[in-house]
């Protein structure tokens, strides 16, 4: 825990796609993923996302993959969800830059 009482963790990307949730306060191993095979994820993002089983935010991971997004838990590592993207991608064409939004359901 830091000053004042809070738990953190830090979300890393190894160069072999591995990823890993570690304690900010010692460093220690909380968990790792290899789920997603090889070769790995080039990139991660984080993103806040509603949870409609307990009604609150939960901190997600997304991996990116050639054309897949795959979706992850924060707490956990554990994979949620995929999106495969490549009927939408045209050959050849593969993701440079992404921006996630928030769409407010109403």
């Amino acid at each position: 825990m830091d000053t004042y009482g809070f738990k953190k963790m830090v979300i890393a990307l190894s160069n072999s796609g591995k990823i890993f949730g570690l304690s900010s306060f010692d460093g220690s191993l909380l968990w790792s993923s290899e789920y997603l095979g090889q070769p790995g994820p080039r990139s991660i993002l984080l993103r806040k996302a509603y949870s409609r089983e307990d009604e609150s935010m939960h901190t997600q991971i997304v991996a990116i993959k050639e054309d897949t997004l795959t979706f992850m838990s924060a707490s956990s590592g554990r994979p949620l969800f995929s999106q495969d993207l490549s009927k939408e991608l045209r050959k050849g064409e593969k993701f440079e830059r992404f921006m996630l939004i928030s769409l407010k359901e109403s």
